[in-house]
């Protein structure tokens, strides 16, 4: 419990740099950053010198259990009393405006009417302060997903045939990755031919045939950690066109790859690919972000639209893609770490041409 105890004491640091008393944290995915607990509801609160956890009673034994700060029981308490009554000397309460539930925020409101304080609504703070930047702990998760990722793309390629349907390819990742104790990060893509224009296509009974391009974007998830991974394959001969599009989109992330390290602004990095992609004429057909951050969720900080600059510890995705509709769609994604550097690529699956006789 060591790292989440050092986590509290982290998001505890935050309150002077937020100029707030009280830090409220609901979102169930900041939940379990800082307290290690699975939680489908809960409410944390952190002050300088206090931390209380309030839990129904599905949870509170085990919280009570593995949580070295004060626990309550959610149906013993009146929510917004306990923090008048705990925290008096509290005159600004903080609390994640996206993520915090709209009942508790005019339950707060309503309690604090005629008293001297102020609910100041906060971006997702742990999110953007604290779980951008990977520990080592949770970046062998990352290593542990990336691996049965890789795994699963090898298995994936093993079962390409003339006549299969994209959602039994589905179907057989999934059932490898639950045989791994591991499970999926996002709903896997296999899109086949003209399928793969569209960069979200939804897999469905669509049939393999000779001549198909294969895009295939997946993503295991083990021990609560995400990983991403895009690779195209070629069943039988491509068309020239499509060559053309894959080298380039590899040359893009290659660039992309290259330049990615500490303090690289990340809109440079994202108009650097897309500067690459535009010499072959293909930037307009890239519809998306150049990646993502990846972690506890599958898409997370840092942010290509942010005004941040990549620094070490952040693990994210870069995976330019191009787009033509009634031809198919070429992405190449990779998982990686930012080191002191450079990036370490964490999925390693081939991204040379393959062509599938």
């Amino acid at each position: 419990m060591s790292r989440f105890f050092n986590r509290i004491e982290k998001a505890r640091e935050l309150i002077s740099f937020l100029k707030t008393d009280l830090l409220l944290i609901e979102d169930p995915i900041n939940l379990y950053y800082l307290t290690g607990l699975s939680l489908s509801k809960g409410q944390l609160l952190i002050s300088k010198n206090k931390t209380i956890l309030i839990v129904d009673n599905r949870y509170f034994l085990n919280a009570k259990k593995n949580f070295p700060f004060d626990v309550r029981l959610s149906e013993e308490i009146n929510f917004s009393q306990t923090i008048l009554d705990t925290f008096k000397k509290t005159k600004t309460i903080g609390f994640e405006a996206p993520l915090t539930s709209y009942s508790h925020f005019l339950e707060l409101k309503k309690a604090i009417k005629s008293m001297d304080k102020t609910l100041k609504p906060l971006p997702n703070v742990i999110l953007e302060n604290l779980r951008c930047l990977k520990e080592e702990e949770e970046i062998k998760k990352i290593k542990e997903a990336s691996k049965l990722t890789d795994e699963g793309f090898d298995l994936a390629k093993a079962l390409l045939k003339e006549g299969i349907k994209e959602h039994e390819l589905v179907n057989e990742l999934l059932t490898f990755w639950l045989s791994r104790g591991a499970e999926k990060a996002f709903n896997p893509i296999f899109a086949f031919g003209e399928n793969s224009a569209s960069p979200h296509h939804l897999s469905k009974d669509k049939r393999l045939k000779k001549g198909d391009l294969v895009l295939i974007d997946i993503g295991a998830k083990k021990d609560g950690y995400c990983s991403d991974m895009t690779r195209v394959l070629f069943f039988g001969e491509p068309k020239k066109k499509l060559i053309s599009v894959y080298n380039s989109v590899l040359r893009a992330q290659e660039k992309g790859l290259s330049l990615a390290r500490p303090k690289y602004p990340l809109r440079d990095l994202n108009q650097n690919v897309r500067d690459e992609l535009e010499k072959d004429g293909y930037v307009k057909y890239f519809t998306h972000s150049l990646g993502h951050g990846v972690g506890l969720e599958i898409h997370e900080c840092p942010s290509f639209s942010s005004k941040l600059a990549l620094k070490e510890g952040m693990v994210l995705t870069i995976e330019p893609g191009v787009y033509i509709p009634g031809l198919g769609g070429v992405r190449i994604e990779d998982t990686v770490l930012v080191q002191k550097k450079g990036i370490q690529t964490l999925t390693k699956s081939s991204k040379e041409l393959c062509i599938i006789d």
